[in-house]
């Protein structure tokens, strides 16, 4: 048992190595961006007014303080065909529904910036947190010590971890739509708020799952163990 729980383990860890790895290592992601580096780095070093250009129009855009924002819109009556478009092959116009479209905007404010940085800042360093538990547990585990309460503590503090990011992504969904409505409202459409991804609320009450077995498991040996 502990033998291919060992192996089991040692794959895990090579696959997440490779996997991370892959998109560097990648022939024709490799290729592609060599190439545009190049066509880039010539551009600009050949072509003056490419460069003035390029300049000024990064001066105009921090200026202005536009940004491009996606957002998805449900029709307040349905169907909804407010629009209509063109068909080439008719000539008629036809009726059309927007669902979702790409609309620039003022940019955000300095605090709801400073907010994002920390809601992301915060992300990455669950991301890292995670990663480090996962390796010390799969050691542990590799190491014989199974049903021991200091993996059953690590479970849990994974779990803690991807409740953590599910609260930042949910934080991250609610400020964007606020300040998405308080900068633009349509005629004839309501903005959609998009909710953010239950997945990791998921992991995280399978981990504490996980936890729960664990700390049933360590209670078993130990009644084992005392009873012999």
């Amino acid at each position: 048992m502990q033998k291919k729980i060992n192996l089991l383990s040692t794959l895990l860890v090579i696959t997440l190595v490779f996997g991370g790895l892959s998109t560097c290592s990648t022939r024709s992601y490799k290729e592609g961006f060599e190439k545009g580096y190049d066509a880039s780095s010539n551009m600009l070093d050949k072509s003056d007014a490419y460069k003035a250009g390029y300049a000024t129009g990064a001066a105009t855009k921090d200026k202005l303080g536009f940004q491009t924002v996606n957002l998805h819109l449900i029709p307040k009556q349905f169907p909804g065909y407010y629009e209509t478009v063109l068909n080439t092959k008719t000539g008629e116009s036809e009726p059309m529904s927007l669902m979702e479209i790409q609309v620039r905007l003022k940019d955000t404010s300095r605090a709801s910036k400073w907010i994002n940085g920390i809601l992301v800042g915060v992300g990455i360093v669950c991301i890292l947190a995670f990663i480090f538990l996962l390796f010390y547990f799969i050691l542990t585990i590799k190491s014989g010590e199974i049903f021991d309460k200091g993996n059953e503590r690590t479970l849990r503090w994974m779990a803690v971890i991807f409740f953590i990011m599910f609260a930042c992504d949910l934080a991250y969904s609610l400020l964007f739509i606020s300040l998405v409505k308080s900068a633009i409202a349509l005629e004839n459409y309501s903005i959609e708020w998009e909710r953010p991804y239950l997945f990791p609320l998921v992991l995280g009450f399978t981990f504490l799952l996980f936890a729960q077995i664990f700390a049933m498991g360590r209670k078993m040996k130990e009644d084992q163990e005392f009873m012999v």
